[in-house]
């Protein structure tokens, strides 16, 4: 998040940004240029990881799609984290200020993204009951149909969506979670991991375009009551 937290403070401190402002350059057109400066190192240190990742295909262990699929999630996840910093980076005017706001914006977000996890791990606790109860085993008849249970925390906690990803592709977290829970353990083929993955990516991308919108507002100076 710090590559983008001085994109725009860096500029007012420097006082450039009002000779950036004077060319007729849109204010969208700044923030999209300082974010592809970033994203694009970003994008550049991701693929440097490809060829160390495809060494997975030589055990069989995972498919070429898998793997550049895993690239596209930390690709969006990295857009996502740059455009808090350019949203920070556009509110505050000193460089400083605006990397710790960014940081301490990216701590609040994940941790506020774990609160659902509370009452998601209440629906699958009612699911479980509702299919492994003693009314169930004295009447199958009355099973209930098999339904995909999907936890709001994995779509919007960036560390929890690539955890789903992990767990869609390799289905070890199945073993680990029987070790700690047997319920989690019997939910397991109730999770979408996969569309929760998918969705995460979404949430993320749909985000970061949001962010950026809003600090191409906030990139033009706002004149006083006086002006």
């Amino acid at each position: 998040p710090a590559m983008t937290a001085g994109a725009v403070s860096g500029e007012r401190e420097r006082q450039t940004l009002d000779l950036l402002l004077v060319t007729h350059t849109g204010s969208l057109r700044i923030v999209l240029g300082k974010l592809g400066e970033s994203l694009g190192l970003m994008l550049l240190l991701i693929l440097a990881t490809l060829p160390a990742m495809c060494l997975v295909l030589v055990t069989g262990s995972m498919t070429l799609l898998q793997v550049l699929v895993g690239l596209c999630f930390l690709a969006v996840t990295a857009f996502a984290m740059l455009s808090v910093g350019m949203l920070c980076s556009a509110l505050l005017r000193r460089t400083v200020a605006a990397t710790v706001v960014t940081y301490l914006a990216v701590f609040a977000i994940g941790f506020l993204a774990l609160l659902p996890l509370i009452g998601d791990l209440r629906t699958a606790g009612r699911m479980y009951d509702a299919v492994y109860s003693n009314t169930y085993i004295a009447a199958p008849a009355s099973e209930p149909e098999e339904s995909t249970l999907r936890m709001a925390s994995f779509i919007f906690n960036p560390a929890l969506g690539l955890l789903s990803l992990i767990a869609a592709q390799t289905g070890l977290l199945r073993g680990t979670l029987g070790n700690y829970s047997y319920t989690m353990y019997e939910m397991y083929n109730y999770l979408d991991f996969g569309g929760m993955a998918l969705r995460c990516m979404l949430f993320m991308a749909a985000a970061g375009v949001a962010l950026n919108l809003l600090a191409a507002c906030f990139v033009r100076p706002r004149k006083g009551k006086g002006a």
